[in-house]
């Protein structure tokens, strides 16, 4: 099978209300775009983008990076609707003769329709088999019926990790056959490692020492062990500093973010705590570098984005114990029980005293030359994970 010949079909995933899509795209691109062999070729929904835009850096900057190599770039379809996708189709119909082509989706609505296409379908975690209580009934029927669609259509289905992998053995063990995992590798730039953190931090009027909480403000994410583990420390006296951002808006509790504020008020930590909201994605790597370590007390991932841009940077972080964090493998790694404050509060208190902010220059070199490294294997693993699929193809399906 000549290598030169794969053509991938990305549809655009996510939006403003789930960053972490295009962030994990973004990734995916970046990895490909190592291989020559693969030509990439992208369908987006053009206000989706550019709802995003002013957010993180998968921006019309990126696309020009990639105008040599990537064909069909910014034109509108309608995967709001999440309806077949007549301008997606005429492009899978248009696939390349004499190439491997390919579809890698989160859609299932993708997936519909008879083409001569591989196709690939993305879950990235099963949230409503273990947080069931975050879902309204019609929710949790919409999500499952949605990931069976898939499932069923889907001729591979990619997940981050084993944890997730185990996950569809419960959910749908039928289809386990048909599951491979391909662990997203996040890609830090030059240009925000040669960037001076003091400009960021005077741009949000930050203190220059802080622990970095940089997940989305939703209620499995767990912010709230982190600000019961300080008031605990302010009761002894030490008051260390939390910067937070994210997406303050969670459709499951659109009360939660408020909540969250009132509890901070109410223990007396709002000069201690900085929610920033949405800033720009280069800022948030910008001040994961700046902090004394990066913070992700969250209650459940398919696979931390929070923690893989850490480990691409180089940067202590102080994590919960839940099976994915321990299978992600990230070196200078401190875990906690994210339902014990009081542990997370020691940690704290020890992390507090010992780190210094600002960049570890011995870690960022190691996990720069990781790093590259590891973008190279990840693109490798889903290239080989395409072919694999093709060489075992049945003549005539």
């Amino acid at each position: 099978m000549d290598k030169k010949e794969i053509n991938i079909i990305i549809p655009v995933m996510g939006n403003s209300s789930w960053i972490g899509g295009l962030t994990y795209q973004e990734n995916l691109i970046e990895a490909l775009k190592t291989l020559p062999e693969v030509n990439i070729t992208l369908t987006n929904e053009l206000e989706n983008l550019q709802s995003a835009r002013q957010h993180i850096s998968f921006t019309r900057r990126v696309f020009n990076k990639y105008q040599s190599r990537v064909s069909g770039v910014l034109k509108k379809v309608s995967n709001l609707t999440r309806s077949y996708d007549i301008d997606l189709q005429r492009k899978l119909d248009q696939c390349l003769v004499g190439k491997i082509n390919a579809i890698f989706t989160l859609n299932e609505a993708h997936l519909r329709g008879k083409n001569n296409i591989i196709k690939l379908y993305w879950i990235p975690d099963f949230q409503q088999i273990h947080l069931k209580h975050f879902f309204t009934k019609e929710a949790l029927e919409k999500r499952n019926a949605r990931c069976l669609e898939g499932c069923f259509l889907a001729d591979i289905i990619i997940v981050s990790s084993k944890n997730v992998m185990d996950d569809l053995e419960k959910f749908a063990p039928e289809y386990l056959y048909k599951c491979r995992i391909s662990s997203f590798v996040s890609k830090i730039p030059n240009y925000i490692r040669d960037a001076d953190p003091l400009i960021t931090i005077n741009k949000y009027s930050l203190p220059e020492k802080f622990f970095y909480l940089p997940n989305q403000l939703w209620k499995h994410k767990n912010h709230s062990v982190v600000i019961e583990a300080l008031n605990l420390l302010k009761q002894e006296g030490i008051c260390p500093s939390l910067v937070c951002t994210g997406n303050p808006s969670d459709q499951r509790d659109p009360g939660f973010y408020n909540s969250l504020i009132k509890k901070t008020e109410t223990m007396g930590l709002r000069k201690q705590v900085r929610f920033l909201g949405i800033v720009p994605h280069d800022d948030v790597l910008i001040l994961m570098r700046q902090s004394i370590a990066v913070i992700n007390p969250s209650l459940f991932e398919g696979w931390s984005t929070t923690v893989e841009e850490a480990k691409s940077i180089g940067k202590q972080m102080i994590i919960s114990f839940i099976e994915v964090h321990k299978e992600q493998e990230a070196p200078c790694s401190t875990f906690f029980d994210p339902y014990n404050p009081a542990q997370l509060a020691e940690i704290l208190k020890a992390k507090w005293g010992e780190l210094n902010p600002g960049p570890d220059i011995k870690m960022e070199t190691d996990a720069k030359q990781l790093m590259n490294s590891r973008i190279k294997n990840y693109a490798n693993r889903f290239v080989e994970i395409i072919t694999e699929f093709e060489l075992n193809k049945v003549p005539g399906n």
